[in-house]
């Protein structure tokens, strides 16, 4: 009986494994955009949350399923990861409890459980398996459910028709869900591109010619997309990623011309969106004004709006690009305009504001300026694991100020660590193309993470980790 069963399982995970391995940086986009072509994003609902859960609920027990199932064939190790989720999810639990019981925190305890602990075992799946080229054909066939929703944005852009705006945030149409969940899709269709793979539809596979065509169609979306978003990280993300795919394209002695290519069509767009014409929809992108007129004053500054009463807007939590209120961080909607002028928060002698204080912090200058004060004060323990968010309602927009503020010296440990394995990793990339070209997505994980993300809800650093921690301590250098 029990053999019948592991024959099941074992036909399931080779029939879907392509999904599951893909899920880590795309599952709340593939959800949420599916939810958006179905109708069900325009206004908060029951069926919304319902189907979400639930699809996140099976997520997480198929990769537990999945891990249990290759440790017991022997190709997986999970001392390395049952270890490092253990340890993490013990420092949410502390931080948890110093907050009080309280249920926004809670809710990133949960999200780390269902969303970061399957990210570390696909990771070490990956790795332990060669499985990375099955990872980016999973993302690019789950372009199917992404595309249709990424043209309707597309549209409602271009003729400037997009209902999520004035601070609407309902989970698909602000800024940073469409940026930085169109941005796997966009770097997984130029790499396989690039490699002229085939390209699957269901189980249909298009000629070359077609799969070309249809890439080129697919870039083009998600590029003007992101654009029309005004997400600055995910903007500059893309340029560093293609810059980044070139270096290991020359390192393994491939040619670059066409990476050089979009790199200057993508550089062509957003400049001729910039300086010659900017589609009334696509007016986020002035965004990058508030950037350029500060860096011009000698200060960092990325929100004309640098507190707002909590009540006012709700929190978010570090989800996604960890801002809380939506649009605060960036200081407008998605075709938004900019938030309204506010007051800084009062500072005590140090440059903290008051833990009893109902503002939320927006500004990122400002964001990294506390975390800063925060660790000078608090070197030694820092203000626990999630005490930043637990005082300002906001994280810091920055792995580094993250783990300093809120581990001390504990988190210039973490940081040396994860130097170190990035290091190691780094002086392997001429082994094998394929894991050469998978740390090419993992550097817009760590974009995300130095501007928008947070260590204890980034789905996809835990997805490099666990792949790397797994790599490291079992390379294959084959690839299937």
């Amino acid at each position: 009986m029990k053999n019948d069963f592991g024959r099941r399982l074992m036909q399931i995970f080779e029939k879907y494994e392509v999904w599951l391995l893909a899920m880590p940086p795309i599952l709340i986009a593939v959800v949420k955009y599916a939810l958006f072509s179905m109708g069900l994003m325009y206004e908060d609902n029951i069926v919304q949350k319902g189907l979400s859960f639930s699809v996140y609920g099976a997520y997480f027990c198929l990769a537990v399923l999945m891990c249990l199932y290759y440790r017991k064939a022997g190709k997986v190790r999970i001392r390395n990861i049952a270890v490092t989720a253990a340890a993490v999810l013990a420092l949410l639990v502390v931080g948890f409890a110093k907050s009080g019981g309280r249920g926004d925190v809670l809710k990133i305890v949960g999200d780390y459980v269902v969303f970061c602990i399957p990210a570390l075992i696909i990771g070490g799946n990956i790795a332990s398996t060669g499985r990375e080229l099955k990872f980016f054909e999973g993302i690019e066939r789950l372009n199917i459910v992404v595309f249709p929703a990424a043209c309707g944005y597309f549209l409602m852009a271009v003729t400037n028709t997009n209902p999520f705006m004035n601070y609407n945030y309902l989970g698909i149409m602000n800024y940073f869900m469409v940026g930085w969940a169109l941005l796997p899709f966009l770097c997984c269709t130029i790499l396989r591109f690039v490699n002229q793979d085939e390209f699957y539809i269901g189980s249909k596979t298009l000629t070359a010619k077609t799969a070309k065509l249809v890439r080129i169609v697919l870039m083009l979306v998600y590029m003007f997309d992101i654009f029309a978003s005004g997400t600055r990280g995910a903007i500059i993300a893309v340029p560093f990623f293609l810059l980044i795919s070139m270096a290991v394209y020359v390192i393994h002695k491939k040619k670059v011309w066409q990476l050089a290519g979009m790199l200057a069509v993508y550089v062509g767009i957003y400049l001729g969106g910039v300086f010659i014409y900017t589609p009334p929809g696509f007016y986020a992108i002035g965004r990058m004004d508030i950037v350029t007129d500060g860096l011009a004053d000698g200060k960092l500054v990325t929100s004309n709006h640098f507190v707002q009463d909590e009540e006012a807007s709700p929190s978010s939590g570090p989800k996604g690009s960890g801002t809380a209120g939506g649009s605060a961080a960036g200081g407008s909607a998605a075709g938004g305009a900019p938030a309204a002028s506010g007051p800084k928060a009062p500072r005590d002698d140090k440059g903290l504001m008051n833990a009893a204080q109902k503002e939320i912090v927006t500004d990122r200058g400002e964001l990294y300026r506390l975390a800063l004060a925060e660790f000078r004060e608090n070197w030694l323990t820092g203000l626990g694991p999630v005490g930043y968010y637990s005082k300002y309602n906001n994280t810091p927009h920055n792995i580094l100020l993250e783990l300093l503020c809120e581990l001390g010296v504990l988190g210039i440990a973490v940081i040396a660590g994860i130097a170190f394995l990035a290091l190691k990793m780094l002086f392997r990339i001429k082994e094998n193309f394929t894991y050469a070209i998978f740390m090419c997505m993992s550097t817009v994980c760590f974009i995300n993470l130095m501007v928008s993300g947070s260590i204890w809800s980034s789905s996809d650093f835990y997805l490099w980790l666990g792949y790397v921690m797994t790599y490291l301590a079992a390379p294959k250098c084959t690839n299937s």
